[in-house]
């Protein structure tokens, strides 16, 4: 009776310790796996967020990361990707600009180019860009504003309507200088004179 009983609380303990070690098992493997597949998201996010000074208000780059300083591209790349809205918002006010592509990239954890590409769009048209957000978030269609415009042929086409467009205006301002569009006779009922009306006279 003593060997038939201590032969099961043997075989009791054994079975107890493989339950906890393949518990153990599994819980290892589940927080390997979720470490594998956070991890990486996590530390892409952290590497990519530039830092904000509570005391001044400003957002600045990574003391570790200098290239989130560095422009992905220049305002001529605004110009092609959002016309020339954020191009004169970078040349007039480049720093409210470097403000806003900091704190996008630290809210949405994302690299330099995609945030210039979001703020000019943004700049370009408010609302589009609002509604844009709203779709993509309800899983339609992501756009990807860091590289519109960018293909050889759109750079082409845009080139041309834009030269297009300054041809018109420098030949208009160059007439109005020259006196093309001056009307000599200014003293008619068309430029508000009631005199040249002729019972009035």
């Amino acid at each position: 009776m003593k060997s038939s009983s201590s032969i099961f609380i043997i075989l009791g303990t054994l079975s107890s310790c493989n339950a906890l070690m393949s518990q153990k098992q599994l819980l290892t493997s589940d927080v390997s796996i979720k470490a594998k597949t956070l991890k990486p998201k996590s530390l892409s996010v952290l590497n990519m967020a530039p830092r904000i000074d509570r005391l001044e208000g400003r957002w600045s780059p990574d003391p570790s990361k200098p290239e989130e300083g560095i422009p992905a591209y220049g305002p001529v790349g605004s110009l092609i990707r959002g016309g020339p809205l954020p191009f004169i918002q970078r040349i007039f006010k480049a720093d409210d600009y470097e403000q806003a592509v900091y704190k996008y990239m630290a809210n949405e954890g994302c690299d330099r180019k995609e945030a210039q590409g979001n703020m000019d769009a943004y700049l370009e048209n408010p609302n589009d860009w609002a509604y844009q957000k709203m779709q993509e978030k309800k899983g339609g269609f992501k756009r990807d504003y860091a590289n519109v415009n960018t293909k050889p042929k759109d750079v082409i086409l845009s080139g041309a309507w834009a030269l297009i467009v300054f041809w018109f205006f420098a030949t208009f301002i160059s007439d109005c200088v020259a006196g093309k569009y001056v009307v000599e006779n200014t003293n008619t009922l068309a430029n508000g004179n009631l005199w040249t009306i002729p019972f009035l006279k």
